[in-house]
């Protein structure tokens, strides 16, 4: 008969999420995962499997939440330049809140920074995940493109591409700087591409 679990299962993989997050796949090690998600050795592997498997499942929750709510102005109806200026609005607000309920930034952001070594399905998964972003952008600006709003003889495709280059910009430069009107400023000029 298989013991029952004596822990939260959603529980220990918002911890591990949140681990992953602060430091990294490579840089999270099992004994970091194991104190921070409160679990046994034998417990992580029975309800989780390997760190990757868990990896993985963590992220998964992540985009479950997390990055769908940040990802919430680009579904929008209104005008795409409001759509991309929300969007990058609500990622300034959050990278300054500073509510100590997430690390910072973006999980996917932190991931890219550290990826030289990085097991492939790792890379693969961040990779998927600013591809998804950047089609996303994309096709706010289409849309835009389509109403008139955005000029017909705009790049749309190197602009959504800019626009996520700042996203992660704006996750990396507010670990270092909580500075609103630099953050603010790179939000204003990269809109200016959009008229």
């Amino acid at each position: 008969m298989a013991r029952p679990r004596d822990f939260d299962r959603q529980q220990a993989l918002e911890r591990a999420m949140h681990i992953f997050w602060s430091k990294g796949y490579e840089g999270a090690t099992m004994p970091d995962l194991l104190e921070g998600m409160g679990v046994s050795r034998s417990s992580l592997y029975n309800a989780y499997g390997d760190k990757l498997a868990l990896f993985h499942e963590a992220v998964a929750h992540y985009r479950q939440t997390i990055g769908e709510s940040k990802r919430q102005p680009l579904l929008r109806s209104d005008s795409a330049k409001q759509c991309i200026r929300s969007y990058l609005q609500l990622l300034v607000d959050t990278a300054l809140s500073g509510d100590g309920t997430h690390p910072g930034g973006c999980l996917f952001t932190n991931l890219a920074t550290s990826l030289e070594t990085a097991d492939e399905s790792v890379r693969q998964t961040v990779l998927h995940s600013l591809n998804q972003l950047e089609q996303q952008l994309y096709d706010v600006l289409e849309r835009g493109r389509q109403s008139g709003e955005i000029a017909a003889d705009k790049d749309i495709r190197s602009i959504a591409r800019m626009l996520l280059g700042l996203a992660q910009g704006i996750n990396v430069v507010s670990r270092a700087s909580k500075d609103r009107e630099q953050l603010e400023g790179m939000v204003r000029a990269a809109m200016t591409a959009l008229e």
